[in-house]
């Protein structure tokens, strides 16, 4: 008998390469945020459900609930905040999750912390700036994904630090 597993991040195209590699041995459900996620038309795909972001409960209900009317036996996370969510709740998640430590994940994902960790090993890294004197720069959250800001000039790295500010965002 097969397994069955629920895959994340629906919307993705490296998610469709992912149940393509997995469909002949696994029954593939997979799940998206939206309703229009690529990989819902896959002819792969078992089963199809949406979930929430909003916070890690709202995720771990919504997974959970597909989990036991789907009788899941593995999730597998595919992005950034996926996976951040299935570490912080991994207990909480009623199928296996084989996702890293919640330490880990929140070493990896914050940006600061890896350039710091790449430099010590001997990565060449490019310079985190304060307050930038040349540009053009580019500006990105310390974890999480999107958000990216492209920066030419001293007015525009004021504007889109206000747009950081106002999201509650640390920059890099």
């Amino acid at each position: 008998m097969q397994g069955k597993v629920l895959v994340t991040d629906g919307e993705y195209r490296h998610t469709l390469a992912l149940i393509r590699a997995i469909s002949g041995d696994y029954e593939v459900h997979v799940g998206s945020e939206g309703h229009r996620a690529c990989c819902f038309y896959s002819r792969f795909v078992s089963g199809r459900m949406l979930y929430s972001l909003k916070s890690p409960e709202s995720f771990a209900l919504s997974i959970n609930k597909y989990i036991h009317n789907a009788k899941i036996d593995t999730l597998i996370p595919v992005g950034d905040t996926c996976c951040f969510f299935a570490s912080l709740l991994k207990e909480k998640i009623d199928a296996l999750v084989p996702v890293a430590d919640i330490e880990s994940m929140r070493i990896a994902r914050n940006k600061v912390e890896m350039h710091d960790r790449a430099r010590k090993v001997g990565f060449k890294v490019p310079k985190i700036l304060d307050t930038p004197d040349c540009f053009p720069v580019v500006l990105r959250p310390v974890s999480g994904r999107g958000n990216l800001r492209f920066v030419n000039n001293k007015k525009e790295f004021e504007e889109a630090k206000k747009f950081f500010v106002s999201k509650k965002f640390h920059f890099l």
